[in-house]
């Protein structure tokens, strides 16, 4: 389980966008931590879900890298695999969209 700061580092309010072969979609990720867990909703496309699995381990260079799963129906019905790493208010980094479809670059910003 992760300390205290390395889940400080995750939870909060992001705005993210990730390039798909649909275009560009607005992502908007809430994390908050519970009894030393993470745990947070995706909203896209009319849609909120829960994110699954959600995971923070040490990255390289004093980051962190997280990764959580989502099922979505909008625009498509596909369960997404995300993997970032987060650099103080910046998050990079990619989603897998089952193995037909393209990593998609995932970038976003923390907001206050």
């Amino acid at each position: 389980m992760p300390e205290g700061n390395a889940l400080n580092a995750l939870t909060g309010t992001w705005h993210a966008t990730l390039a798909s072969p649909l275009g560009p979609i607005s992502i908007v990720f809430e994390f908050a931590e519970t009894d030393g867990r993470v745990h947070g909703t995706s909203t896209a496309n009319a849609e909120t879900v829960a994110l699954s699995n959600v995971t923070i381990k040490p990255g390289e260079g004093g980051t962190l890298r997280a990764t959580w799963g989502a099922d979505v129906t909008r625009p498509v019905s596909v369960h997404l695999d995300f993997d970032v790493t987060v650099a103080g208010d910046t998050l990079t980094g990619s989603a897998k969209a089952g193995m037909l479809m393209p990593n998609g670059a995932v970038t976003g910003t923390r907001h206050p």
